[in-house]
Protein backbone atom coordinates (compact mmCIF):
# COMPACT_ATOMS: atom_id res chain seq x y z
CA UNK A 1 0.00 0.00 0.00
CA UNK A 2 1.55 3.25 -1.28
CA UNK A 3 -0.77 5.43 0.70
CA UNK A 4 -4.26 5.29 2.85
CA UNK A 5 -6.82 8.15 2.32
CA UNK A 6 -10.35 8.20 2.53
CA UNK A 7 -11.62 11.45 4.32
CA UNK A 8 -13.52 12.51 1.15
CA UNK A 9 -16.73 11.73 -1.12
CA UNK A 10 -14.05 10.81 -4.15
CA UNK A 11 -12.60 7.71 -2.36
CA UNK A 12 -11.90 4.67 -4.36
CA UNK A 13 -14.12 2.33 -4.13
CA UNK A 14 -15.81 3.48 -0.77
CA UNK A 15 -13.18 2.12 1.25
CA UNK A 16 -9.33 3.93 0.49
CA UNK A 17 -7.25 5.53 -2.13
CA UNK A 18 -4.38 3.32 -1.58
CA UNK A 19 -2.30 3.92 -4.89
CA UNK A 20 -3.13 7.39 -5.56
CA UNK A 21 -5.71 9.53 -4.38
CA UNK A 22 -8.95 10.23 -7.17
CA UNK A 23 -8.90 13.48 -6.16
CA UNK A 24 -4.92 13.59 -7.64
CA UNK A 25 -3.47 13.17 -4.56
CA UNK A 26 0.27 11.98 -4.43
CA UNK A 27 1.48 9.36 -1.92
CA UNK A 28 3.82 11.66 -1.17
CA UNK A 29 1.47 14.27 -0.40
CA UNK A 30 -0.72 11.48 1.05
CA UNK A 31 1.96 10.33 3.85
CA UNK A 32 3.62 13.89 4.45
CA UNK A 33 0.11 14.85 5.30
CA UNK A 34 0.29 11.93 7.93
CA UNK A 35 3.05 13.18 9.19
CA UNK A 36 2.01 16.90 9.62
CA UNK A 37 -1.39 15.48 11.57
CA UNK A 38 0.97 13.41 13.63
CA UNK A 39 3.45 16.37 14.29
CA UNK A 40 0.61 19.03 15.06
CA UNK A 41 -0.59 16.31 17.79
CA UNK A 42 2.77 16.83 19.53
CA UNK A 43 2.01 20.57 19.63
CA UNK A 44 -1.56 20.20 20.99
CA UNK A 45 -0.23 17.68 23.94
CA UNK A 46 1.71 20.48 25.26
CA UNK A 47 -0.50 23.56 24.05
CA UNK A 48 -3.63 21.85 26.08
CA UNK A 49 -1.37 21.50 28.85
CA UNK A 50 0.17 25.50 28.70
CA UNK A 51 -3.22 26.39 28.06
CA UNK A 52 -4.32 24.72 31.63
CA UNK A 53 -1.48 26.70 33.03
CA UNK A 54 -3.16 29.98 31.45
CA UNK A 55 -0.51 30.48 28.44
CA UNK A 56 -2.02 31.25 25.18
CA UNK A 57 0.00 31.72 22.06
CA UNK A 58 -1.50 33.18 18.58
CA UNK A 59 1.27 32.05 16.32
CA UNK A 60 0.48 28.29 17.77
CA UNK A 61 -2.93 29.09 17.31
CA UNK A 62 -2.58 29.89 13.99
CA UNK A 63 0.09 27.31 12.74
CA UNK A 64 -2.50 24.43 14.02
CA UNK A 65 -4.89 26.33 12.29
CA UNK A 66 -2.74 26.67 9.00
CA UNK A 67 -1.37 22.95 9.61
CA UNK A 68 -4.84 21.23 10.02
CA UNK A 69 -6.30 23.14 6.78
CA UNK A 70 -3.32 21.96 5.18
CA UNK A 71 -4.42 18.32 5.36
CA UNK A 72 -7.79 18.89 3.60
CA UNK A 73 -8.59 17.47 0.41
CA UNK A 74 -7.79 19.73 -2.79
CA UNK A 75 -5.93 22.20 0.00
CA UNK A 76 -2.27 21.47 -0.38
CA UNK A 77 -0.94 18.55 -2.55
CA UNK A 78 3.05 20.20 -2.48
CA UNK A 79 5.12 17.95 -1.17
CA UNK A 80 7.72 20.43 -0.35
CA UNK A 81 5.27 23.02 1.18
CA UNK A 82 4.21 20.12 3.20
CA UNK A 83 7.71 19.38 4.03
CA UNK A 84 8.45 22.46 5.44
CA UNK A 85 5.42 22.30 7.66
CA UNK A 86 6.08 19.23 8.99
CA UNK A 87 9.81 20.60 9.84
CA UNK A 88 8.55 23.84 11.17
CA UNK A 89 5.78 21.87 13.12
CA UNK A 90 8.66 20.12 15.25
CA UNK A 91 10.09 23.36 15.87
CA UNK A 92 6.49 24.77 16.86
CA UNK A 93 6.25 21.95 19.76
CA UNK A 94 9.56 22.73 20.78
CA UNK A 95 8.48 26.67 21.65
CA UNK A 96 5.13 25.66 23.39
CA UNK A 97 7.08 22.65 25.64
CA UNK A 98 9.55 25.00 26.52
CA UNK A 99 7.27 27.40 27.61
CA UNK A 100 5.10 25.17 29.50
CA UNK A 101 7.72 23.21 31.41
CA UNK A 102 9.01 26.78 32.93
CA UNK A 103 5.39 27.68 33.53
CA UNK A 104 5.00 24.77 35.06
CA UNK A 105 8.13 24.58 37.49
CA UNK A 106 7.21 28.32 38.34
CA UNK A 107 3.71 26.98 39.21
CA UNK A 108 4.70 23.98 41.31
CA UNK A 109 7.96 24.66 42.44
CA UNK A 110 9.23 21.35 40.85
CA UNK A 111 10.23 19.95 37.02
CA UNK A 112 7.14 18.17 35.06
CA UNK A 113 7.57 14.52 35.16
CA UNK A 114 4.36 13.42 33.78
CA UNK A 115 3.31 11.02 31.52
CA UNK A 116 3.55 11.92 28.35
CA UNK A 117 1.96 10.06 24.81
CA UNK A 118 4.96 9.44 22.70
CA UNK A 119 4.63 11.44 19.93
CA UNK A 120 5.65 14.08 22.04
CA UNK A 121 9.35 12.65 21.50
CA UNK A 122 9.35 12.39 17.87
CA UNK A 123 12.26 14.08 15.71
CA UNK A 124 11.46 14.71 12.00
CA UNK A 125 14.05 12.79 9.76
CA UNK A 126 16.87 14.67 7.89
CA UNK A 127 16.06 13.99 4.52
CA UNK A 128 12.49 13.58 2.58
CA UNK A 129 12.91 10.09 2.19
CA UNK A 130 13.49 9.79 6.11
CA UNK A 131 10.04 11.90 6.75
CA UNK A 132 8.05 9.30 4.31
CA UNK A 133 9.78 6.24 5.98
CA UNK A 134 8.84 7.65 9.47
CA UNK A 135 5.01 8.34 8.08
CA UNK A 136 4.85 4.46 7.58
CA UNK A 137 4.70 4.23 11.71
CA UNK A 138 2.01 6.67 11.87
CA UNK A 139 -1.40 7.07 10.17
CA UNK A 140 -5.15 5.96 10.88
CA UNK A 141 -3.94 2.52 10.19
CA UNK A 142 -1.28 2.46 12.75
CA UNK A 143 -2.80 0.97 15.21
CA UNK A 144 -4.21 -2.42 14.28
CA UNK A 145 -5.29 -3.32 17.95
CA UNK A 146 -7.45 -0.52 18.15
CA UNK A 147 -11.45 -1.22 18.23
CA UNK A 148 -13.32 -0.43 15.58
CA UNK A 149 -15.77 2.14 16.72
CA UNK A 150 -12.85 3.58 18.88
CA UNK A 151 -10.97 3.77 15.60
CA UNK A 152 -14.46 5.31 13.57
CA UNK A 153 -15.03 7.89 16.40
CA UNK A 154 -11.14 9.41 16.59
CA UNK A 155 -10.80 9.69 12.87
CA UNK A 156 -14.81 11.21 12.89
CA UNK A 157 -13.00 14.08 15.43
CA UNK A 158 -9.59 14.46 13.12
CA UNK A 159 -12.04 15.04 10.12
CA UNK A 160 -14.03 17.65 12.18
CA UNK A 161 -11.06 19.03 13.40
CA UNK A 162 -9.91 19.64 9.76
CA UNK A 163 -13.37 21.18 8.62
CA UNK A 164 -12.96 23.68 11.37
CA UNK A 165 -9.76 24.28 10.76
CA UNK A 166 -11.19 25.71 7.07
CA UNK A 167 -13.28 27.57 8.45
CA UNK A 168 -10.54 29.24 10.73
CA UNK A 169 -8.24 29.83 8.38
CA UNK A 170 -10.72 32.07 5.99
CA UNK A 171 -11.68 33.13 9.44
CA UNK A 172 -8.39 34.74 10.06
CA UNK A 173 -8.12 35.83 6.55
CA UNK A 174 -10.68 38.43 7.31
CA UNK A 175 -9.48 39.65 10.84
CA UNK A 176 -11.07 37.43 12.99
CA UNK A 177 -10.63 34.34 15.54
CA UNK A 178 -12.07 32.52 18.33
CA UNK A 179 -10.65 31.21 21.35
CA UNK A 180 -12.92 28.57 21.68
CA UNK A 181 -12.26 27.19 18.72
CA UNK A 182 -8.38 27.60 19.09
CA UNK A 183 -9.18 25.62 22.47
CA UNK A 184 -10.62 22.79 21.19
CA UNK A 185 -8.05 22.08 18.48
CA UNK A 186 -5.59 21.76 21.24
CA UNK A 187 -7.95 19.46 22.98
CA UNK A 188 -9.27 17.44 20.18
CA UNK A 189 -6.00 16.73 18.52
CA UNK A 190 -4.47 16.02 21.70
CA UNK A 191 -7.23 13.16 22.51
CA UNK A 192 -6.18 11.76 19.38
CA UNK A 193 -2.88 10.82 21.16
CA UNK A 194 -4.83 9.27 24.17
CA UNK A 195 -4.65 5.85 24.14
CA UNK A 196 -6.62 5.60 27.24
CA UNK A 197 -10.05 7.28 25.40
CA UNK A 198 -12.59 4.72 24.56
CA UNK A 199 -16.42 4.74 23.02
CA UNK A 200 -17.03 4.86 26.57
CA UNK A 201 -14.76 7.59 28.13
Amino acid sequence: MDMFCRQCEQVTQGSGCVKMGTCGKSPEASNLQDLLVYALEGIAVYGKMARELGIKDKAVDRFLTEGLFATVTNVNFDPPRLEEMVRKAHAVKEQVKSSFLKAYREKEGKDFDGQLPKVVNWKPADTKNGLLEQSQAIGILSNPGLEEDNQSLRELLLYNLKGMAAYADHALLLGQENEMVNSFFCKGLAALTDETLTTCS
